[in-house]
């Protein structure tokens, strides 16, 4: 288990409560499924200052305050639970959720600041690979092969952002970060794409061809994926004008399983049906759709 986990905002509520219950930090910890350090390092660098003389987060107060009193140098490091704090002319330490969470966002907004994905790429990836690396203990090696159409970033990137805190992992949860050998390139590079290949097929070149021609059979191509760790996918075929859609089941979301699928629909309505009823596909930038001349 890690030594640090990032918290939710219930999870910090939760460790107020129990922390004024007087709980101690294995107890607390084993509520939110997280260990004790988690909950020991949490209150350390969220515990905030009530005094006149000093900001809530004031670094100086802080260190006064726990010079002042032995007991905020050792767990559980605040006056939540204290008995004499009521009494008590030191000054006071405490852990504040509402506070904690709200320092958290600032430290977060500010990590991200520059970075060159969108926060709605940053959710993608934290809600679908975070817990392949963190849980199912996938390599990153390992989550490139096999999601790259959601990856927008280069591995190096993709490091760069764990150590800002803007991909919500530790290094402690990349165990081959140090280990990792470049391996030769004695495979072919199917998902490196020939941008050769888009001349003619951007979307500019569609709207073109559209405004010019009429009564065109337009399909559009799509992958669905079940569960984030399923290997197996659908792969969808809309007409647009009908909305008829077909559906197959291809066993992993690559170029080869792509490809298949077509052989087999061409060689199922013959060449020239398959190119009378079919007279634009389009897709999204998927790795598994590299290889347009396939679908020709």
């Amino acid at each position: 288990m890690a030594n640090y986990s990032h918290l939710c905002k219930e999870q910090r509520n939760t460790i107020e409560y129990l922390l004024n219950k007087g709980y101690d930090f294995t107890y607390i910890g084993n509520s939110i499924n997280v260990d004790r350090t988690t909950i020991s390092k949490e209150i350390r660098r969220n515990r905030i200052i009530k005094s006149t003389l000093y900001l809530s987060n004031s670094e100086s107060g802080i260190d006064r305050a726990i010079k002042g009193c032995k007991s905020l140098s050792k767990p559980p490091y605040c006056c939540n639970h204290c008995e004499n704090k009521n009494s008590c002319s030191k000054l006071h330490l405490y852990y504040n959720a509402k506070e904690a969470q709200k320092q958290y966002e600032n430290n977060l907004i500010k990590a991200r600041e520059g970075i060159d994905i969108t926060p709605e790429e940053v959710d993608i990836i934290n809600k679908n690979i975070v817990p392949l690396i963190k849980d199912k203990k996938q390599s990153v090696n390992q989550i490139y092969i096999n999601h790259l159409d959601i990856l927008p970033l280069s591995k190096t990137t993709f490091y760069k952002y764990v150590n800002d805190n803007v991909i919500l992992l530790s290094n402690l949860d990349l165990p081959r970060k140090v280990k990792y050998k470049k391996r030769k390139k004695n495979k072919s590079k199917q998902n490196k794409r020939d941008i050769n290949l888009l001349i003619g097929r951007r979307f500019e070149d569609y709207a073109a061809r559209t405004e010019v021609e009429k009564n065109l059979h337009i399909w559009q191509l799509d992958t669905v994926i079940g569960k984030s760790t399923d290997k197996k996918c659908l792969m969808t075929f809309l007409l647009v004008e009908t909305n008829f859609m077909l559906i197959r089941l291809l066993d992993k979301k690559e170029i080869k399983h792509v490809d298949h699928e077509f052989t087999n629909l061409k060689n199922t309505l013959g060449i020239a049906l398959y190119k009378k009823m079919i007279n634009i596909i389009l897709t999204d930038n998927g790795v598994e759709f590299y290889d347009p001349i396939h679908m020709i």
